[in-house]
């Protein structure tokens, strides 16, 4: 399914973008005259197959408002049991069968008892995912 992004079409655009969506054979070619600093450009959005409908947009509202209570649930959880763990994001599926959380850890972290605790609030599959704390190292060293 992927995630949204909160971008704001006019109605005008948004049929444009439906008729109309961008092909990547189209970035394809204007990538390959400029420099080998393009492949990390940013990836095209995925086709637009519709719009959605205002309950699937109150559903997806609801699900973000749940996903940031989740969050500091379980970034409260993480300081009481002490791990050395930050708990970046959460993250439900769509049919909320599985709720993700991303975190940073310097080191392996056993965080097994978190995600019972947190199984028994949720009644649903908890899923921790490492996410690379590079990019914070780096922030943080440049200080």
């Amino acid at each position: 399914m992927g995630t949204t992004e909160n971008i704001h079409h006019s109605s005008s655009s948004s049929a444009l973008l439906l008729d109309h969506p961008p092909s990547p054979s189209s970035s394809l070619s204007s990538s390959s005259s400029s420099s080998s600093s393009s492949s990390a450009a940013a990836p095209l959005p995925k086709q637009i197959c519709r719009l959605a409908t205002p309950s699937e947009i109150t559903l997806l509202v609801t699900k973000r408002h749940d996903e940031q209570k989740a969050l500091l649930i379980c970034q409260t959880k993480s300081k009481q049991k002490n791990l050395l763990m930050d708990i970046v994001d959460a993250e439900y599926q769509w049919d909320r069968r599985k709720l993700t959380f991303y975190f940073i850890a310097e080191r392996r972290v056993d965080f097994r008892e978190l995600v019972r605790d947190l199984f028994k609030i949720y009644k649903t599959r908890i899923w921790m995912c490492s996410v690379n704390s590079v990019g914070k190292k780096n922030m943080n060293s440049a200080k």
